[in-house]
């Protein structure tokens, strides 16, 4: 086991201590699987002594139904997949106490209609002035977008047990970017 994953895990631990409320931004998916994981494998390892009980300690804080692990998902293919995959593999070693909650960010809700969707292919195909062409790409850039947040949120929905909560792309020019 990795002595910083530990390190982190039991300063986690200690802040509890302190506060009500204590808020993680883990790392991406593998390496936040791996970070909480870590304590099976000294559950494994060691049989007594104050490792044990210390790994014992996180694994129940991890497991308490006041501790909430929340995904943050991005409307595209790769990403709700490596999502998906993700929650599996905790359910599967079961590092996840409660219901996970979930974000969906840089979401859109659908703007457009069938017949102004059908209306912007057919502008896309045709020969226009470079503005025009600008405007018919940015809107059918917004549909795509729009498009997959509704299959995104079909899926997580599905996976989670829930609607994830929408976040929508920061305006043009905000920090965020």
């Amino acid at each position: 086991p990795g002595a910083r994953e530990v390190v982190i895990l039991s300063r986690v631990g200690n802040l509890l201590d302190s506060y009500d409320l204590v808020v993680v931004d883990m790392p991406a998916s593998g390496h936040a699987f791996s970070l909480l994981d870590i304590l099976r494998n000294l559950l494994r390892l060691f049989r007594t002594g104050p490792v044990r009980q210390r790994a014992e300690e996180m694994r129940e804080m991890i497991l308490a139904p006041s501790t909430h692990m929340v995904f943050v998902s991005l409307p595209e293919e790769m990403v709700v997949n490596e999502t998906l995959e993700t929650l599996a593999r905790m359910r599967r070693a079961d590092v996840i106490g409660g219901q996970p909650g979930l974000f969906l960010n840089r979401a859109t809700l659908p703007s457009l209609t069938d017949d102004e969707r059908a209306l912007m292919a057919r502008l896309g195909s045709v020969d226009l002035d470079p503005l025009q062409r600008e405007f018919v790409r940015a809107g059918i850039w917004e549909d795509r977008l729009e498009q997959a947040t509704a299959a995104s949120q079909g899926r997580l929905r599905e996976a989670f047990a829930a609607a994830p909560v929408l976040v929508p792309p920061a305006p043009h020019g905000s920090p965020r970017e």
